[in-house]
């Protein structure tokens, strides 16, 4: 097994003394991508983070030795990553930016912007120089307008999560039914 090397991910997102647990695995010009950790020690997302967000980041701690523990734990036993989000990550570095990535790979996305508290899930239809289009999506299957948002405004973008995974699948479980 591997170590893990997970870290404490501060931001003025959480303002208290909450983080999030991840593992780098990309540096962008303006953002840095992290896979995240659940509380169970499995892989809960693949997340992008603005650099002007992150006000700390912590390497050592026995939360961390006891987490790395976990992860090791689950990766042994095959549970860390059950449904392989993992495996279209690689894709990721073929391009620019993860905006890209989503819109190419037909990805449901989760973005937070710093303009509202809400966060916006969908399929990304469109990106343009500054603004990316998104096709909302929630489990009442309802097709909602299309969504604009300025591209400097975005602040976290769930690239793989297992929310969106299951979101998707259910979305396509329907189309087949109907």
């Amino acid at each position: 097994m591997h170590k893990q090397n997970l870290i404490e991910i501060y931001t003025t997102l959480s303002p208290d003394e909450s983080f999030n647990l991840g593992k780098k695995i990309l540096e962008l010009p303006d953002f840095i991508v992290f896979e995240m950790v659940s509380e169970y020690g499995t892989l809960d997302s693949i997340a992008a983070l603005r650099k002007s967000l992150i006000t700390e980041t912590v390497s050592e701690s026995r939360y961390l030795n006891y987490f790395n523990f976990v992860t090791r734990l689950n990766q042994k036993n095959g549970v860390y990553d059950p449904y392989l989000l993992k495996s279209s990550v690689d894709n990721l570095v073929k391009y620019d930016n993860v905006y890209d990535f989503a819109l190419q790979e037909k990805l449901v996305v989760t973005i937070l912007t710093d303009t509202t508290d809400t966060s916006f899930i969908g399929r990304l239809i469109e990106h343009s120089k500054s603004q990316l289009t998104l096709q909302p999506m929630d489990y009442s299957l309802e097709k909602d307008a299309p969504i604009t948002i300025a591209e400097k405004d975005v602040s976290v973008i769930d690239i793989l999560s297992m929310e969106n995974f299951f979101l998707s699948q259910y979305w396509h479980y329907q189309e087949e039914i109907s």
